[in-house]
């Protein structure tokens, strides 16, 4: 949702707040670019992927208030859901970001400063972030459901 479109919505939405992805994607891949073993590999290949599900998450949020459904509640509980399930595995993957930078950390020490210091936080703040903003989309979900006739809120599920 654009800021300039909050007019359009009812009152009661907590409008989600999206995070710019650049700074994750350049410091990955600055990080992947340097890499050496496998296993801090692994972790930039999480966090590419955990990147994807984000932008997903983010064009199904979009998709859901597009003009193009006209706002029609059913459709945008659909995309909500999706958005939500989005970001259930971005928060997922950066989970398992966190365990290969461990296992980075343990095998090779030398990059212990540099995941702490710079990775840790930014993982642990982005990760917040998702939290937070996966709750701001439940309760768009759910402000939205309660626009739906009974009958086809029976056919969406929690």
């Amino acid at each position: 949702i654009h800021p300039d479109d909050h007019d359009e919505l009812p009152s009661t939405f907590i409008v989600a707040e999206w995070m710019p992805l650049d700074e994750l994607s350049r410091a990955f891949g600055e990080f992947g670019a340097e890499a050496t073993s496998a296993l801090a590999l692994q972790a930039v290949g999480s966090a590419f992927v955990a990147l994807a599900f984000e932008v997903s998450a983010h064009k199904h949020y979009t998709l859901a208030y597009h003009g193009l459904w006209g706002h029609v509640p059913s459709t945008i509980v659909q995309g909500l859901e999706h958005a939500l399930a989005d970001l259930e595995e971005a928060i997922t993957q950066w989970g398992t970001v966190a365990l290969w930078f461990e296992k980075v950390s343990q095998e090779e020490p030398a990059q212990l400063d540099t995941l702490r210091l710079h990775f840790d936080p930014l993982i642990q703040d982005h990760t917040a972030h998702l939290w937070n903003l996966q709750v701001r989309l439940r309760h768009e979900r759910e402000s939205m459901r309660t626009r739906l006739p009974q009958s086809v809120q029976e056919g969406v599920q929690a």
